[in-house]
């Protein structure tokens, strides 16, 4: 299941659409069929429905009425007869941009619309007059949004962590990619693309391989599926395939919650004509400022000359619960140099930093392994910080706070260390 595979189902879907249409002599002007939703994303699944709308002027000339009114009695069987599912209705221009305006669901639908048949000119106003819309609403809105997608979040659970995940729903799933690509549509913040068009995809083609899987319209994933589900995906067992679809989940929800930190400070910032259009940057250690409640590189740091530079970044984040900028980590991986050896006394204080930092480690993790994904890195300085470093100076760690503690601290220690092993065998003890 691919995008070329997708891309052609949707081809198919617009072709009985645009011949249900001009065998239904539909007119050329003031009336438009567009498709909305996924079919206007061009995101058809197996078993998907077509969602469409008639669209018309809200003045039309009494010959463009008397067409109007002989196509919505016509349309729509051509598509049922063909076995084709449709979410139809019928609006005016003015219809559809009031209910826009009054229903975020509406106005998530209506940014992508796809003009199908009929008068483009119509669905490109349309489409213009809807994304000035929600560009010119968007601040007020944003806390709206956030409620009903934590209101779902709370309802369908986390897609890395239900037992039945919802590829769609569930948070990390593709409603949130969809929310996602609306929050950049404002213009007020911005998330990393490549990373959520990668998940976003993936997480595409796996909902495919469950349709046809289950025969229906269906985007959970029963335990019964996933053996099934390993083979269409091309994994050794069930296991692998389970690993790779939470780990889709898991990413799609660190780039959610990051896109709403930043939502949260676009609206908590005032809104200034006079302010400055240059970013602030507020120096809080050697070559890290902070800018827009974003841990970045200060303006003149040169990461070649720092081997601190990431781990310094990453405490000074996690610490404050504030966001390591996504661009700021994937330079440092990109161009930093290695820690020496033996790691000097500042990197290990800046190691405990990180590791206590408390509910501010998650995400700055996160981004760490973003940008080693994003850059593509292999057995570079960055892996061994993520891998065997991180793995020796945890074991270093435990061992500082348990060797002089009590029996029952060490026995827990002991424990511990043994709990975590088998997920990190693949790293050499110290």
């Amino acid at each position: 299941m691919t995008a070329a595979e997708r891309a052609d189902r949707t081809a198919t879907a617009d072709r009985l659409c645009v011949d249900a249409y001009a065998a239904g002599g539909g007119p050329v002007l003031a009336v438009a069929l567009i498709a909305v939703g996924g079919y206007g994303r061009a995101e058809l699944a197996p078993h998907s429905d077509l969602d469409i709308v008639l669209v018309h002027d809200d003045q039309l000339s009494v010959e463009a009425s008397s067409s109007l009114h002989a196509l919505t009695e016509s349309l729509w069987y051509p598509l049922w007869d063909a076995g084709t599912k449709i979410d139809h209705s019928v609006r005016s221009f003015s219809e559809m941009t009031a209910a826009a305006e009054a229903d975020l669901r509406v106005a998530l639908g209506l940014l992508d619309i796809r003009h199908l048949a009929g008068d483009p000119n119509l669905t490109l106003r349309l489409r213009t007059q809807v994304l000035a819309q929600w560009r010119r609403t968007a601040r007020s809105r944003l806390p709206d949004l956030r409620a009903l997608v934590r209101q779902r979040h709370e309802s369908v659970g986390e897609l890395a962590h239900a037992s039945i995940p919802d590829l769609k729903e569930a948070e990390g799933g593709l409603r949130d990619a969809v929310v996602l690509k609306a929050l950049v549509a404002t213009w007020l913040i911005d998330v990393p693309h490549a990373d959520l068009e990668r998940c976003r995809l993936e997480l595409l083609d796996v909902r495919d391989i469950v349709h046809t899987l289950a025969g229906r319209a269906s985007d959970r994933i029963g335990p019964e599926m996933w053996g099934d589900l390993a083979i269409a995906m091309g994994y050794a067992d069930a296991l692998a395939a389970q690993f790779r679809v939470r780990e889709l989940g898991r990413r799609c929800t660190h780039l959610s919650r990051l896109a709403w930190r930043r939502a949260r400070a676009v609206v908590d910032r005032p809104s200034s004509p006079s302010a400055p259009r240059r970013p602030q940057l507020i120096s809080i250690a050697p070559g890290i400022a902070i800018s827009a409640d974003e841990v970045v590189l200060d303006a003149k740091t040169r990461p070649q000359d720092d081997a601190l530079l990431l781990l310094r970044a990453a405490a000074e984040a996690a610490e404050r619960d504030i966001v390591l900028a996504p661009t700021t980590a994937a330079r440092l991986v990109r161009e930093g140099v290695p820690l020496p050896e033996p790691w000097p006394a500042e990197a290990r204080e800046l190691m405990v930093r990180l590791l206590a930092a408390g509910r501010g480690l998650l995400a700055v993790w996160e981004t760490l392994e973003a940008a080693q994904v994003s850059q593509s890195v292999d057995n570079t300085a960055f892996q061994r910080f993520i891998g065997e470093t991180v793995h020796a100076w945890l074991i270093k760690y435990l061992e500082m706070v348990t060797v002089n503690g009590t029996d029952r601290n060490k026995s827990k220690g002991a424990a511990f260390l043994a709990a975590i092993a088998p997920h990190l065998d693949r790293h050499p003890t110290p």
